[in-house]
């Protein structure tokens, strides 16, 4: 690293203050100023690169030089020479906005196999795999492609939870499972549920670099990783920027088989249903309620939430929507049922047996029993082939040993 030393540059003032009657002269301390582009050079060190390649290490007790105001962008600066050769800032002046805040451009990731999607800067490189997501600090942040670099990352666990309570949030339920499951050090990891993200959605704080966001079956963890060796603190302010930005988007199982039309059969004895929109090509993915073991398909695209219910003759609730079902966009409910089916409707057999069916101009319920288990599967009318699939694809889900 070169420093500059105060000779090299042009003296902005260099003047005397006389004392009372000329008693006493105290000299002002010399004042330089110079351009360039304000970096951090270590964690608490900062430079100025100036237009020749040349760093001079500053510091300022006068201006935060962290702030994204000053920090990557062109600046000139007054500045006195310190005791160790270093240049203390006592003035900064904004000359030219690189990029907006000195940072490369802000562009988005968007997966729909991982089901995320959050604000990254297009300096930094990204590594997308089936379950995670790398995002790696630039190599000339660091200067040697083969150094360690500062990571974010987003990441899959499969994790299976219904909530058994009426009240609460069941994401946030299904966190403190979590926790308690696997870091049971947290005392109360209640409170340790924030809320993060585009969507203002609970997470699991674990510690300033580690968060936990929960959805269908699947805890996401977006987590921090400094590098040991080349630790830059930009990259920490990155990473809460990329945090807050973090949300779920519906997911695509491309190895899903599209809905297929001999799942649904119609009894020809007992009249007919159009099973036509059955073949819409429509991606499925498996879906598993464990406190009443049994599985079904949904649209791998979609989102679900499971609760208890207080509906009379109704003892659990799965509600499905193609965006999060706590938006109150619900489109197919799915219920655990004690009370009859309605006498009313039409019998058919679908592949896991038969069924009656309820249509009218507005929605469709499927009364359907499988394992000796009793489910009514219904929703609006323009969903007549998703519901058909669901309620053909419950089965009953065998317990491993």
């Amino acid at each position: 690293m070169y420093r500059i030393k105060l000779i090299a540059f042009a003296v902005l003032s260099s003047a005397v203050l006389f004392v009372g009657c000329g008693s006493g002269v105290v000299d002002e301390p010399q004042k330089t100023t110079f351009q360039g582009v304000l970096e951090i050079a270590s964690p608490g060190k900062h430079e100025v690169i100036t237009a020749t390649g040349e760093t001079v290490e500053v510091s300022s007790v006068a201006f935060n030089l962290s702030s994204t105001d000053y920090l990557g962008n062109l600046v000139s600066v007054i500045a006195v020479e310190q005791e160790d050769g270093s240049m203390e800032i006592v003035g900064i002046t904004v000359l030219e906005l690189l990029n907006g805040t000195g940072k490369s451009e802000l562009v988005e990731f968007y997966d729909s196999t991982l089901g995320l999607k959050m604000s990254y800067y297009s300096d930094w490189e990204v590594n997308a795999k089936e379950d995670e997501v790398s995002f790696l600090a630039p190599v000339k942040q660091f200067g040697d492609a083969t150094a360690s670099r500062d990571e974010i990352r987003a990441e899959q666990i499969q994790f299976l939870y219904t909530s058994e309570s009426l009240d609460g949030d069941p994401k946030e339920e299904a966190l403190v499972a979590f926790a308690r499951e696997f870091y049971p050090e947290l005392q109360n990891p209640s409170s340790n549920i924030n809320i993060v993200g585009v969507d203002a959605m609970p997470a699991l704080k674990l510690d300033n670099d580690t968060y936990f966001f929960y959805r269908n079956g699947l805890v996401y963890k977006v987590s921090f990783i400094p590098s040991v060796e080349n630790f830059n603190e930009t990259s920490n302010a990155i990473f809460a920027e990329m945090l807050r930005s973090f949300q779920f988007i519906g997911i695509n199982d491309l190895n899903s088989d599209p809905i297929a039309p001999e799942d649904a059969e119609i009894d020809d004895n007992d009249g007919a249903v159009d099973m036509s929109l059955i073949e819409s090509g429509l991606k499925f993915t498996t879906f598993q309620s464990l406190p009443y073991h049994f599985k079904a398909d949904l649209p791998a695209s979609w989102y679900y939430s499971g609760s208890l219910s207080s509906e009379s003759g109704v003892m659990h609730v799965y509600q499905f929507s193609d965006k999060p079902v706590d938006e109150g966009s619900i489109l197919v409910e799915l219920k655990i049922v004690t009370r009859e089916p309605a006498s009313a409707g039409q019998s058919v057999t679908l592949k896991n047996g038969p069924a009656k069916v309820v249509e009218n101009s507005a929605s469709l319920t499927v009364y359907t029993e499988v394992g000796g288990q009793r489910y009514e599967v219904s929703g609006s009318i323009g969903n007549k082939d998703v519901i058909l699939k669901m309620a053909s694809s419950i089965e009953k889900r065998v317990e491993e040993e």
